[in-house]
This record gives C-alpha cells, structure tokens and sequence, in this order.
C-alpha cells in the first residue's frame, strides 16, 4: 500500500480525533485528510499526473503536515526546504532537486516567490479551493514510487539527496508501531525541522496508527515552557536527540516527573550513562528508553531498549538488536565478515533500503551494493564502525571518515571545510568534532589565515551563515600557524591541539565587567561555552553559543536571579551587559 492510502484509512476510523494539536488550535483527522485532498488537486491542476519533485517552505506546524499528504496524494514526491536555512543553501536544494513547484504559506510566501524566480512556480495553500470530501482515488501511488528526498551534508562540498519510497518508509513505521505498540491513544512530541529525516517517523509514525502529533518548537520557545507543556498536553512519547536531552535535563528541578510518558526515544548521536540517569530520575516506572540506530539511507536498523532503572555495563548505550527486516554485517576493509568482539564496518542488508542518492549514480554505486546472494536484498555500507558482542549485541564505535553527528544531524566536514576555503582570509583548515564537557559534540574549525593579523571570527560566521544552516557552523575557531601533518602530508588529525577555550578575535574590543550582575553573567556564560573570559559586549552566537547553549544559560540566569528571562531575549540582546541591563529592570520592576 501506500503512506496515503493507509491515512485515508485512520481518517475514516478516526475522523473526528485529534491529528494535530498547535498553538493555534487543533486539527482532526478528517479535517486534515479534506485539505490534504483540496491542495492535492490543486497540485494537480499546476503540474499534472506524474511523479515528480516538489518543494515545501513552511514554518513548524500543521500546514506541512497537510502539503506532505497533497503531494503525496498527487502521486508525487516532496522535498522540504527549511525556512531557517541561508537563501543560498535553499536554492542549491532546489536546483538540486528539480522541482518545479513549491507549496508554501503566508509565513513564507514571499521567500518562495523569491527562491522560485523563473525556473519554479509558486502555490499559495491558504486559498483552500476544493474541499471535497471523497480522497483522490484516480491517483494510486504504487509501493515502490518514491515519497521524499531528504538531503544531507555531502563529502563533496554539496548536500546530497537520501531517495524514500513508500514502501522504505512504511516499513520504518511498520517496525516502530508493532515494537512500541503504538495506538490510538498516543500523543507524540514533535520537535525536530521536517527537513530532518527522523520527523517523518514521527509524523508518518502518529498519523498512520490514529495518534495525535503535538509540535513544539524549542529552538523558538526554550526549554522553559516544555516542562508544564509536557504535563498539560499528557505527551506520551517523547522524541529528540541526546544533545536537546541532555541540555533539557539540566534545566529541571530534582523532584520532577514527567508521568503520562511512556517512551524516551534518542536517536542520532551516542548516548552516556549519565542520560540514563537522567532518564531515570524525570521519567515514570513504566517508562523506557529507546535508543536507536539507523542512517537516513536505512530508516531504523536495530535499537536498545532500556527498562526504568535498568543499569548499562559501559559508559555508552549500545545500539542493540536489529529489527524486522534488516540484518547487520560487520566486514574489514577486504569486506570479510569479523569475528564477535572485533571492530568492522556496520553494512546493513534489506529489502527495504533508500534506492540510493538522488542524481548521482556514481556515489549510489559506491555504497549500495546488490547482495550476491540473490535475495532481492541490498547492502548499504555505512561507514559506522561497530563491534557485536557474544550474545548479539552491538555497539557503535563512530565513523571511518570525517563525518560528524551534530544535535542528530550527519555532517561532512568536507562541505563545511569546503565553504570556509571559499573565504578571502583562510590559506588553509580542517573541521573535526569534539566533544564539549557537558558531552555534546561541537565543530572546531582549525585554520591557517592568509593575513595577519588574522580574519575576524565575526567575518567568519557571518560568511559562513550565508551558506550553511547555523547547525553546520563550528562552535569554535582556532588560528594557527601551519597545520599538522603526517609523513605523506596529509592532514594529521590526531595532532591538532585541544579545542581553544581563549576568547576569539572578535570585532569588538574586550571589555570586562563593571557590576555584579555582569560579573555572574559572564561566569555562567563562560562556563556554558566553556571558554575561560569574555568581555561584556561580545555577542553570545559569535562567542559560538547556539539555542540550546541559551536555554542552559537562561536556566542559570533563573536560578541566580530568580528572574523568568525569556528566550527570545537572549537572541534580542545577545551580549552580557545588554542581558545584565535587562535583568536590571526585572529586578527594579519586581
């Protein structure tokens, strides 16, 4: 079958239950499934029959969600353009992908127009037109047709495009829904951007099994709200990343639980002791903690899942047990199997893999590979290193190359490696992942300047956010005067000095603190970003803080101030002395 034949179902058994629950109201399932219906004929009437790209602009909510089931619908194929990327990264997806429309809203119409210049047509979805009830059954999409294509950071410089079918991504819902016994009844956190491949499990992973999806945008809001929003809305599945977990966590109060959730799934980056831990202390007995494994090209390979207050042997969470469908080898470089209890390259065999990378042949060749064996299986190569225990366990123990894992976006260094080598000022550089003291991983660029004295980190940053989401820019900057190498003269990785935790030539001079609220200020942001001063007039996103460096601090700021500063300040008045004037008032005002 296929992803909108099996909503029309859940639409007819469960129309008049809650699909989406947003701010500004909620949708049932029947009223999503009429729009869905009106927009897909409206997509009809712009493009025709026929599977083809189209290209969605829309901010985080419940109008997506209805344009992925239109185009979908239309027996066409998405591709998600998020609004919060650089114009130049949208318009390289979109000439990439080929679409010729792009399904957009109020909030976005006119960047759409602007993205779409004269190679794309636009489509406003708030003209509803036709409301039909009756679904669009003279288009039947077939299990192989593709449903999206998610793009990721590629090595060469340029994302590249992760092809779905229906079938792939039923699968994935498939194996969640019967392991975690989805129903009726649940009510998921979405929190991630749609252009993230693991928001169509859950989107696709609710709207199939009759659940209702509950967005909340904590790159906007903070972590403040979602503690009381968590309980009120009774969510009972939260997923997100460890880096929002973790940094969520510490914000919370000791004694608080979260009662009505019933799974924890984190998924994206390694997973540590201490976030069972906090698992444990916030989530009810009944509870459990997912944590899975599985690369975009995937879906979902294997997963642990961890009872409340189960212990793990190690500091890391292995990645457990494959599922339904896929089937792990551990091979070396002469892609032989290795024995339990030796490191190999995690490829993955399945029925049910991406038909590989959208427009490019050859790099779906180097990966994809047919399975001698004849099954009808293919085997992906991931890249991961792994090792399986003796009772079948497995363990993931990083990457073969250069790829990074930021906040559960997968990285190529190259790409951004590539952006800064484009920028007057840089001779040379290398871009690795770290790990910060609080255990997220952060981007350090290393580079050699072409000038002395050096490029400014603000110039740095501002060139960068021209080009790449703010995910993929480093958190920290360090000049040197040559880079190390090794005795065939390439890049010595494994030489290159602890991450600097000295304050960046920025464009402003430093100034130190004057009063004790700037005093505090500027020990808690020091301590957040992990550098060792900073002046009061440097800006926080500069200094290389990003949205979940200012929940922490605005956690802080409460606790030593007993003040409710907003997130949105932070963005608003990123400096120290701007925040201390602020708090400042609060107190006088209180």
């Amino acid at each position: 079958m296929s992803i909108p034949r099996l909503f029309e179902q859940q639409a007819r058994a469960h129309g008049e239950r809650v699909a989406i629950h947003c701010d500004r109201g909620s949708t049932t399932y029947a009223d999503l499934n009429r729009t869905a219906n009106a927009l897909a004929r409206r997509i009809l009437g712009r493009q025709g029959a026929g599977a083809e790209p189209t290209a969605l602009l829309f901010a985080h909510g419940a109008e997506i969600v209805a344009a992925m089931l239109a185009v979908l619908k239309a027996g066409k194929f998405y591709v998600v353009l998020d609004a919060s990327y650089p114009r130049e990264r949208l318009r390289q997806l979109l000439s990439d992908s080929g679409a010729t429309l792009i399904v957009s809203g109020a909030d976005h119409l006119d960047l759409a127009v602007e993205l779409a210049g004269d190679a794309a047509g636009v489509l406003d979805c708030t003209h509803r037109g036709d409301e039909r009830d009756d679904d669009i059954r003279e288009i039947d999409p077939l299990p192989d047709d593709l449903a999206m294509i998610i793009y990721t950071s590629g090595s060469t410089g340029r994302p590249k495009g992760v092809m779905h079918t229906h079938a792939t991504v039923l699968a994935d819902i498939r194996n969640v829904s019967r392991e975690l016994s989805i129903t009726e009844h649940d009510r998921w956190l979405w929190q991630t951007s749609v252009a993230f491949g693991g928001s169509a499990r859950t989107l696709f992973g609710a709207l199939l099994n009759g659940s209702a999806i509950y967005p909340f945008d904590s790159k906007k809001k903070g972590f403040a709200p979602l503690p009381d929003w968590l309980q009120r809305h009774e969510i009972t599945i939260f997923r997100t990343v460890p880096t929002a977990f973790r940094n969520f966590m510490a914000t919370l109060p000791g004694g608080l639980t979260f009662a009505a959730v019933r799974i924890v799934s984190m998924g994206g980056e390694p997973l540590f002791r201490p976030d069972v831990e906090a698992f444990n202390r916030h989530f009810p007995p009944h509870c459990v903690l997912v944590h899975p494994f599985g690369p975009t090209e995937t879906m979902l390979v294997c997963w642990t899942v961890l009872r409340h207050g189960q212990q793990i042997p190690g500091a890391k969470v292995p990645i457990g047990f494959t599922l339904d469908g896929k089937r792990v080898l551990l091979l070396d470089e002469s892609r032989r199997p290795v024995e339990d209890g030796e490191i190999g390259e995690i490829a993955v065999v399945s029925r049910d893999l991406s038909p590989g990378y959208w427009r490019d042949v050859e790099q779906t060749r180097a990966v994809f590979l047919d399975d001698e064996h004849g099954r009808g299986e293919r085997i992906y190569l991931t890249g991961d290193l792994g090792m399986r225990s003796s009772d079948g366990t497995l363990t993931h123990l990083g990457r073969r190359d250069h790829q990074v894992k930021i906040r559960g976006f997968r990285i190529e260094v190259a790409e951004i490696e590539t952006a800064l080598r484009e920028i007057d000022g840089i001779e040379d550089v290398v871009v690795v992942g770290r790990a910060s003291p609080s255990g997220d991983m952060r981007l350090v660029a290393y580079f050699v300047p072409a000038t002395s004295p050096a490029i400014a980190v603000t110039q740095l940053r501002e060139a960068l956010a021209r080009r790449l989401p703010d995910y993929m820019i480093p958190s920290i900057f360090t000049a040197l005067d040559a880079l190390p190498q090794t005795a065939t003269g390439k890049t010595d990785r494994l030489r290159l000095p602890p991450a600097d935790r000295a304050r960046p030539e920025m464009s402003v001079p430093f100034t130190p603190w004057t009063s004790d609220i700037e005093a505090a200020l500027t020990r808690i942001w020091a301590d957040v970003l992990g550098l060792d001063r900073l002046g009061i007039h440097d800006n926080l996103f500069e200094l290389g803080g990003d949205s979940l460096m200012a929940t922490r601090i605005v956690a802080r700021v409460k606790t030593a101030f007993q003040v409710d500063l907003p997130l949105r300040a932070l963005f608003d008045s990123p400096t120290v002395a701007q925040t201390a004037n602020l708090i400042s008032r609060m107190e006088s005002a209180r």
